[in-house]
C-alpha cells in the first residue's frame, strides 16, 4: 500500500477512485498532506493484506459515499465503511 508514480498501486486506485466518487477533491489528489492521508498497512509484492486501514479527511455527503467509492474501484479491491 504505497504511492509509486508511474506503477499502478492499491493506494493509487483507491486515491483515483475517491477522487472520481467526490470523496476528496481533484485539486488535493496526489498531495496526501492536504487531506491528512495515513494507511496502516502494506502489500508489498507477493504479500497477501486484507482489511487495509487508510485515515484521512474527506467529504461524506451525499449519503452512499462507501458505494460511489467502491463503483469506482477494480472488483478486487473494496471499501467496507468508514468510521
Amino acid at each position: 500500500m504505497q504511492f509509486n508514480p508511474g506503477v499502478p498501486t492499491i493506494e493509487g486506485t483507491l486515491e483515483a477512485a475517491m477522487v472520481k466518487a467526490h470523496a476528496i477533491s481533484a485539486d488535493n489528489a496526489h498531495q496526501p498532506r492536504h487531506v491528512s492521508w495515513m494507511r496502516a498497512a502494506r502489500t508489498d509484492k507477493g504479500v497477501s493484506a486484507c482489511g487495509q486501514v487508510v485515515s484521512l479527511k474527506m467529504q461524506l455527503e451525499p449519503k452512499g459515499m462507501v458505494e460511489r467509492i467502491n463503483m469506482q474501484l477494480p472488483p478486487q479491491i473494496r471499501v467496507f465503511g468508514y468510521k
